[in-house]
């Protein structure tokens, strides 16, 4: 799923001109944490959650076992986690 499809998000033809300069910078805001993580952790991530990949077709494109794709997802979330709060404080 595309961050711009986020399936519980409104419409952008309901949301305000406020609201949808808002949502941008939401995005651009997820945009950039994605892009600090290392290549390890951003490619299972981007591939689990943009792409909406199974763990075994990523274990497969990334020639890794299962085991680890599992890792670098759990890990990625918790570094995503982290940098978005960092990001927040940037701010």
């Amino acid at each position: 799923m595309a961050l711009e499809e986020n399936e519980d998000s409104i419409s952008s033809d309901d949301l305000t001109p406020v609201d949808k300069v808002i949502e941008e910078e939401k995005q651009e805001f997820v945009r950039e944490a994605i892009k600090r993580l290392k290549d390890k952790y951003r490619m299972p991530i981007l591939l689990f959650y943009m792409e909406e990949l199974s763990i075994t077709e990523i274990a497969d494109i990334l020639r890794l076992p299962e085991g680890t794709v599992k890792t670098r997802l759990f890990r990625g979330k918790a570094l995503l986690r982290k940098t978005l709060e960092e990001l927040q404080y940037e701010r």
